[in-house]
């Protein structure tokens, strides 16, 4: 095996499209005593001077434009009756610059202060769902899971003002017991928003899609609806958190990955190890990657040698050294890596203010092709981003390999999140940190990679792999 990897793979692996938070002492903070509108100036002045995507939003949009933008959303924070509002208020400010990777929250410990609110009880339960169920066509009704919890969705006959509300009717949840409310829906406008409370009992306002009718989002919360899949294993693979093998016929197997969070990768290694022989066997293999939203590169490289066919191309990043940024590396980084990457670090202190940039392009290079699996099927939808995104890139450079589903989320070109807390200690904001070396016609943030085969709006999502099936398990 022989691979072509330069010194700054060592950051791209260590920080790509994952979330390192670093902790420092605060004292804990009442929800009263946090300033949106202090909070507010705090994070456009930090996400100006260190965020790597700051400088092509401006080029794009112009700076008059970005002003008025910003006078619209100080007038909103000024109105702001609540620190929940003003949490909403900020997440709205960094949808100018991209819909992904940028972030503000609530410090836990504020929440935990004051942020928690009286868990409201209902009389609902499930008799109830299924009686509505009978009575109405309505999609939303019904008996939803997301782990670790079971609710049942109903009209709400009770409170004029929402429409549905969510009860827990099973919870492996502390803090959560049969009848709890776990969220509420309003319609407004033709509108659907939420009151979605959370494990410690705070709430977030969320936005609610109904994908199809199994699939309901609350903002990035999947809930699926397992009585309106058919299909076993459809069925099994639609509320899983880890990763999953499956032999699906004598030609085909398939493994599900949900996520690419770097607490993953053991799981999907040690998936992927269990299982090469009868991987190894089969003509095809489906990777499902449905509602994975990405993690860390790391996590899917395992997969290379499995799909690889030619050497892999890689286009590096160029990081934006601020003296916030360098100190978030540094921190990071272990005393074998700093010394690894002792020139790199260099440079970026050489370069205050600037991009630095270590190799423009690196390659994947492996001595064997595998003969099976000859085909191989990627399966995405519109969740999926980031690293996953990263992955297709690597994997479209394969003759084996085949994209089903929808156009992907578009949260890659600016990426290596990181986060910092504001100084009163009530948000904490997330950030970019690189930016992609690829030139503007092959970027993708807000626009997504596009499928060799699309999956239309006819097939639900629970009849895909049916779908995919049909067309290669031969």
């Amino acid at each position: 095996m022989k691979k072509t990897l330069p010194l700054s793979l060592l950051l791209i692996v260590l920080f790509s499209c994952v979330n390192t938070k670093v902790e420092t002492e605060q004292a804990r903070m009442d929800v009263e005593d946090c300033n949106c509108l202090e909070n507010y100036y705090w994070i456009k002045e930090t996400f100006e001077n260190n965020d790597a995507g700051f400088e092509w939003v401006i080029q794009k949009k112009g700076m008059e434009a970005y002003q008025k933008f910003c006078d619209s959303i100080e007038a909103e924070i000024k109105n702001a009756d609540d620190i929940h509002r003003c949490e909403e208020i900020l997440n709205d400010w960094g949808k100018f610059f991209r819909k992904g990777h940028f972030y503000v929250a609530l410090n836990s410990s504020s929440s935990e202060d004051g942020g928690s609110v009286e868990v409201e009880k209902v009389s609902y339960s499930i008799e109830t769902v299924e009686a509505q169920v009978e009575q109405t066509d309505d999609d939303i009704v019904g008996v939803w899971e997301s782990s670790p919890y079971k609710i049942g969705i109903v009209l709400d006959t009770i409170n004029p003002k929402r429409k549905y509300v969510g009860f827990i009717i099973e919870s492996g949840a502390p803090g959560w017991t049969k009848g709890d409310v776990k969220l509420e829906i309003f319609e407004q406008d033709n509108k659907l928003s939420s009151n979605y409370y959370m494990r410690d009992h705070s709430v977030e306002k969320r936005d609610v899609t109904l994908r199809n009718e199994t699939e309901l989002m609350l903002g990035s919360v999947r809930f699926v609806n397992h009585s309106k899949i058919e299909n076993e294993i459809e069925r099994k693979l639609s509320d899983i958190s880890e990763p999953l093998f499956y032999e699906l016929s004598d030609y085909t197997t398939i493994l599900k990955i949900p996520s690419f969070n770097l607490d993953q990768k053991p799981l999907i290694d040690k998936e992927i190890e269990q299982n090469k022989e009868k991987i190894l066997s089969h003509k095809n293999l489906i990777i499902d990657l449905r509602n994975n939203g990405g993690g860390g590169d790391n996590s899917w490289k395992e997969l290379i040698p499995i799909i690889y066919t030619n050497p892999i191309k890689t286009v590096g990043v160029e990081y934006l050294s601020t003296g916030l940024n360098r100190e978030y590396l540094l921190q990071n980084l272990s005393f074998i890596q700093r010394i690894v990457l002792r020139g790199f670090i260099k440079k970026l202190k050489s370069n205050d203010g600037q991009f630095v940039v270590r190799d423009s392009v690196y390659t994947t290079e492996l001595d064997d092709v595998l003969p099976n699996p000859k085909n191989i099927v990627v399966v995405v939808d519109d969740v999926c981003g980031s690293s996953v995104e990263q992955f297709l890139l690597a994997a479209k450079q394969s003759k084996k390999v085949r994209i089903y589903g929808k156009q992907t989320f578009g949260a890659l070109d600016v990426s290596n999140v990181t986060s910092v807390l504001s100084p009163d200690g009530c948000f904490r904001l997330g950030y970019c940190t690189t930016r992609t070396l690829r030139p503007e016609k092959d970027r993708i943030d807000d626009i997504g990679i596009k499928p060799d085969v699309e999956i239309n709006d006819s097939i639900p999502g629970h009849k895909w792999l049916e779908f995919i099936l049909k067309e290669i398990d031969n």
